[in-house]
């Protein structure tokens, strides 16, 4: 069963995903995603039936915004994830 610590969770991993995109990269507009929301949101929440709601539609905007990314971003993001777990104990 998701909780709104698990959804919580995973929206703020897709966040550091998206955060760990070097500033010189070509990013994607995406119409819908509003960072400053999501972090009111992560934030503030509101009512628990809102917050799960509105928590499930930023992790969906994350992975809209990250699946946007030209092949090649996602490529280096995927190798520096695999490299960052095979260093934690």
């Amino acid at each position: 069963m998701e909780t709104i610590v698990s959804i919580r969770q995973d929206l703020i991993s897709r966040l550091k995903v998206i955060d760990s995109i070097p500033s010189d990269e070509p990013l994607p507009a995406m119409p819908g995603f509003d960072r400053d929301h999501v972090d009111n949101l992560l934030k503030y929440g509101c009512s628990e039936g809102t917050t799960m709601k509105r928590l499930k539609e930023a992790v969906r905007w994350a992975d809209e915004w990250i699946d946007a990314l030209p092949e090649e971003v996602q490529d280096r993001l995927c190798c520096e994830q695999q490299s960052d777990r095979s260093i934690q104990p």
